[in-house]
């Protein structure tokens, strides 16, 4: 059978991806909107609450296979089955540690919700839900290293497929279990099912699929692999530390300041941005064993042509995405949730650019991740969550509510959006930094533009809620996407893009 090329591979895994996320959102949408009709706020509070603290400990594990990961292309290029079962052995018990590792936090964590929100105890069978709750991500630690094999041979559909059957199964049953029961601990009973049904079924999979993976192999690990995973580890432990702190900051400081109402309105928002946020990263992402497999393979200049080439994509689709959620969001939450969870404008603005500029930052950590660039800037998201806990309390007081948000616009600003690209810059490229600065400002520059000309525009419509929603849609794609195509339609990114295309549909045919 005729091998794939690395775009080929690359663009199977982003279509899986893309269309399986599309699929997973609109389930999500579905069964939110279910669980705000059925339920009162003080539940659509404690699931937001509860998804925002505990399910942040679930990204661990996503830092701990791009760590370990790293190792696995080079032994996968080189067919080196005995290697890959050695790395395997390892990875499994590194996932049961961080499994064990969560358990521990997810017990602090709870005696800390009675300073976190003391409402939340109100909530009917509120610690065996919390428990519920913690016992998904818990689980979610136990047989997931298999995946990383898919991942490594760059055939990561397999995983998202699994996942996205998951989701959406488990999506469809808690529709069904809140219409006819309305009952919140069946519901997050569901939630924690559905993870242990497909780990399950993904290592059976892969055992399956690359049945060497069964095979014992005591040969112990090589000395250097062993101290490069322990720096890895460590590394990469250091930055998701950070980003719990980061990722839950909003929500606490919220809950605090402004009862659970407000997290459900929040977490309404944030149920929309972050799946489109998620749905646009899974096609980032996609490319991660390819890049790996590229930097095993070839020089930096072509890893460079690559990272050039999908900074500008990452750019230019969450840029058209985050002014089309600007200029619709607002009416999209009315029309399912209710004028009561709709924000005022300001907020939406903010949480869109938080959008783009977040978004924009995930070409380079896939890129960092698969070169293997953890120990670089490990403090970087201690720093960044520290400036934004300071930011948004500072600015809760002179701004109020947005506030809160416009801190993590300024400590995103102040760490990540360039220490980032300075690792990947410094110590791999060797180049000075303005060359991605360059290139941020002028694709930022323009979006920015665009943005303003969508919005002064959009502002003359006055319809009704859906056409209204369409054509502002309509608008906020189709006017960023004509100017982007006549600005850069010379430059080598947009050529390669193009290129890359042609080369796909000429294979396909």
């Amino acid at each position: 059978m005729e091998e794939k090329t690395r775009t080929q591979y690359s663009m199977k895994n982003a279509t899986v991806a893309f269309i399986g996320k599309v699929l997973v959102l609109l389930f999500a949408y579905a069964s939110r909107v279910v669980l705000v009709r059925v339920l009162n706020q003080d539940y659509v509070g404690t699931n937001g609450l509860l998804n925002n603290i505990l399910g942040t400990f679930s990204l661990l594990s996503l830092g701990i296979d791009a760590a370990l990961c790293y190792l696995l292309y080079k032994p996968v290029a080189e067919m080196d089955f005995a290697r890959q079962q050695v790395l395997m052995r390892v990875y499994r018990k590194v996932h049961a540690l961080a499994g064990g590792a969560v358990f521990l936090l997810a017990v602090v964590m709870f005696f800390m919700m009675n300073f976190i929100s003391p409402e939340s105890f109100e909530v009917p069978n509120f610690v065996l839900i919390y428990w519920l709750f913690a016992g998904n991500v818990i689980m979610g630690f136990f047989l997931s290293h298999k995946p990383m094999v898919f991942i490594a041979t760059q055939q990561n559909y397999v995983n998202e497929l699994f996942e996205s059957g998951q989701l959406i199964a488990q999506y469809v049953i808690q529709i069904l279990v809140l219409i006819l029961t309305r009952s919140f601990l069946l519901y997050t009973l569901i939630y924690f099912l559905s993870i242990v049904v497909k780990n399950i079924a993904v290592s059976a999979y892969a055992d399956k699929r690359y049945p060497y993976l069964k095979v014992k192999n005591d040969e112990p690990l090589k000395k250097e692999d062993k101290k490069e995973i322990i720096k890895n580890l460590w590394a990469i432990l250091v930055q998701k530390f950070g980003v719990k702190i980061i990722n839950y900051t909003d929500t606490i400081i919220l809950s605090s300041f402004f009862g659970l109402t407000a997290v459900a309105k929040f977490t309404t928002y944030h149920l929309v941005i972050d799946s489109v946020r998620q749905l646009l990263e899974k096609v980032v992402q996609s490319i991660t064993g390819s890049v790996g497999n590229l930097n095993a393979t070839t020089d930096k200049k072509s890893v460079e042509t690559v990272y050039n080439a999908s900074l500008f994509i990452t750019a230019v689709m969450f840029g058209i995405i985050s002014i089309c959620l600007f200029e619709m969001l607002d009416l999209f939450v009315e029309l399912s949730f209710g004028a009561d969870y709709v924000y005022q404008t300001g907020i939406t603005l903010v949480l869109c650019i938080n959008l783009y500029l977040n978004g924009i930052r995930a070409i380079t950590t896939v890129f960092r991740n698969s070169l293997g660039l953890f120990w670089n800037d490990r403090y970087r998201s201690i720093i960044e969550s520290i400036a934004n806990i300071i930011f948004s309390l500072a600015a809760i007081y002179i701004f109020g509510e947005i506030g809160i948000f416009l801190g993590t616009t300024a400590s995103v600003a102040a760490v990540p959006l360039w220490v980032e690209p300075a690792v990947l810059y410094k110590s791999y490229f060797n180049k000075p930094l303005y060359h991605y600065f360059l290139r941020f400002f002028t694709y930022s520059a323009v979006i920015g533009i665009s943005w303003a000309a969508v919005h002064i525009i959009c502002s003359f419509i006055s319809l009704a809620l859906i056409p209204n929603m369409i054509v502002r849609l309509a608008i906020g794609a189709a006017l960023p996407a004509a100017v982007i195509t006549a600005l850069f339609f010379r430059t080598e990114p947009f050529r390669f893009l193009v290129q890359s295309v042609k080369d796909v549909m000429k294979k396909r045919h």
